[in-house]
């Protein structure tokens, strides 16, 4: 009988997620920012990331949802007109 390998459960991804794009959009901006980074910083695959968001922009949407930037400020990064270019 084979063993199998314990399965690794991160606990709260999604919260994690979010925390790490809002930490990925402040350094490298949202143009740079990826679900797969985020999912790597994490040490879970870009798999487990899709289980909980649909896309970057999903994942995003919840940062800014959770009031981890303003909007006005992340209108800013995205280069939204309206929003203060950082």
């Amino acid at each position: 009988m084979q063993r199998r390998k314990p399965r690794y459960h991160h606990g709260d991804l999604r919260n994690a997620l979010v925390a790490q794009a809002a930490r990925l959009v402040e350094t490298g901006g949202a143009e740079n920012f990826s679900l797969r980074e985020a999912a790597r910083l994490e040490g879970v695959s870009a798999k487990a990331a899709y289980r909980h968001f649909a896309d970057r922009s999903d994942l995003l949407a919840a940062a800014l949802a959770a009031g981890m930037f303003s909007s006005v400020d992340f209108e800013g990064r995205l280069g939204i007109p309206g929003g203060e270019n950082v």
